[in-house]
């Protein structure tokens, strides 16, 4: 055993006799241990000492066999200002480019048409708001004018495509009856396939209208923003909070289904003039009761609309106070649990609900018998042409081919009808829409800018001071 194995075996029969926990004795002289190992770390140290010298020599000779490395750092800041240079002149020179944070799912064209881009006109911070709902809604057809004329062009052709669908197989029709399956044939056949083309054509309207229904929503919603963001106005006072929320998320849908019908409208009455002419060529009694009896159906829907009217606006006022009174809740919880209101809460919310409940039945009526009209209008139309045809085809003053026709007229005129009392609906609610959205318009700011006043100050301490100056120059020459 060696001499350090003697004094460990010494420790722990001191420790023992001691009485002193084994552990302690064995940290006891572990401390000794390192006390003892530390003068070798220090003879150590000066060999660590005279080394780093030499590693000093090596990364100078390092720097000094590779010179290039110490000058490439300011060619890297060089290429960093030109770097920041370009972008400069980059933005510089395409202003829209700072402002482009969009994120594009997938892919799309580098130039969109000017009817599905965002107005320009409308970031302008003096921009004059429309003072009516008239003058909105003029704002927005002469905005959208163009997309408005390309759209109705392309749907006013599918249209009548449509309705020329009858008077090919007509055609088609007689022409196999006389004639069999022969050359006379062929010509009727691509007519009816040309006229089936054509009104699939129709289906790339789609992308114009929904570009309308788009720009029918935002613009207002957007001119709405600049009047209720810019400054306090007036409208938080005579407005409750949930009117101006319904009027962003609800009404604005409504100005844009009013551009988005626009050219349903046109080309149904486009249409409508088409299949009017092809009836009144086959048979002018029944071509005269269905352009008689048409206008005499949109006369009666439109009495029905004016009712309709009033009351879809009741209902949106008695909405929008429910709507204010949720809003208001939400913001007031703390203080309203705090008093303990909330059985008084419960009460006006209830009854606030039943009101509206109540406004929405009573606009349910005339809308119910708006339907039935729309309903119930084509198949009346449609029974009486097809018994007046069938009686002139007995008589043989009318063919199996042009019977066809006629039914299919019929057929087709519910389309036209239903588009124009759609409309008629669209454009009661749009109008209402515009009445809320000319009421947010019209707020004044309650704060002025302040030119006005300044000015008038300065104008005061002007005045005060010439005439202060003038008494001065009065008084020295005395």
């Amino acid at each position: 055993m060696s001499s350090r194995d003697n004094d460990l075996f010494d420790d722990a029969a001191r420790a023992r006799d001691a009485g002193i926990p084994q552990n302690r004795a064995d940290s006891a002289h572990c401390r000794q241990g390192s006390a003892q190992s530390r003068p070798d770390t220090q003879r150590n140290r000066p060999d660590t000492q005279q080394s780093r010298p030499d590693t000093q020599r090596n990364r100078a000779g390092s720097a000094k066999s590779h010179p290039g490395t110490s000058r490439s750092r300011p060619g890297s800041a060089r290429s960093r200002q030109d770097a920041q240079q370009n972008r400069a002149e980059g933005a510089k020179s395409s202003p829209g480019t700072q402002r482009d944070r969009r994120l594009y799912v997938g892919w799309h064209p580098q130039r969109w048409p000017e009817f599905m881009r965002e107005p320009v006109e409308l970031r302008d911070p003096v921009l004059e708001l429309p003072s009516g709902p008239r003058a909105l809604i003029r704002v927005l057809l002469r905005r959208n004018l163009k997309a408005i004329v390309l759209c109705s062009a392309v749907l006013a052709m599918s249209y009548i495509s449509m309705a020329l669908v009858p008077w090919a197989i007509g055609i088609l029709l007689d022409s196999g009856l006389h004639h069999g399956l022969t050359a006379a044939f062929v010509p009727p056949a691509f007519l009816f396939v040309g006229t089936v083309l054509l009104a699939a054509f129709g289906g790339l309207a789609e992308t114009p209208q929904t570009a309308l229904w788009l720009r029918g929503t935002w613009d207002p919603v957007r001119l709405l923003m600049r009047k209720v963001f810019m400054r306090r106005t007036t409208t938080s006072q005579e407005m409750p909070s949930g009117d101006l929320v319904a009027v962003v998320t609800s009404d604005s849908d409504k100005m844009g289904a009013l551009l988005e019908w626009i050219p349903e409208l046109v080309s149904s009455l486009a249409a409508f003039a088409v299949v009017a002419v092809l009836m009144l060529r086959v048979s002018l009694p029944l071509g005269l009761f269905v352009i008689i009896g048409m206008p005499m159906l949109l006369y009666g829907i439109s009495r029905i609309i004016k009712p309709l009217q009033e009351r879809i606006a009741t209902q949106r006022e008695e909405q929008g106070k429910l709507t204010a009174l949720a809003s208001d809740a939400i913001v007031g919880l703390r203080v309203l649990r705090g008093v303990g209101g909330e059985d008084r809460y419960n009460e006006v919310y209830v009854k606030q609900s039943r009101a509206v409940q109540e406004a929405g039945i009573r606009a349910a009526r005339p809308r119910a018998l708006l339907d039935a009209i729309q309903t119930a209008g084509p198949a009346l139309f449609t029974a009486i042409v097809v018994g007046g045809g069938l009686w002139m085809t007995y008589l043989g003053s009318m063919t199996p081919g042009e019977l066809v026709a006629f039914y299919g007229y019929t057929a087709f005129l519910s389309m036209p009808i239903s588009s124009i009392s759609q409309m008629i609906q669209i454009t009661s609610r749009a109008w209402v829409a515009a009445k809320k959205f000319s009421r947010v318009f019209k707020g004044e700011p309650l704060v002025g800018d302040g030119e006005r006043q300044t000015s008038d100050d300065e104008r005061q301490v002007n005045e005060e001071s010439r005439t202060g100056s003038g008494s001065q120059a009065g008084e020295e020459p005395q």
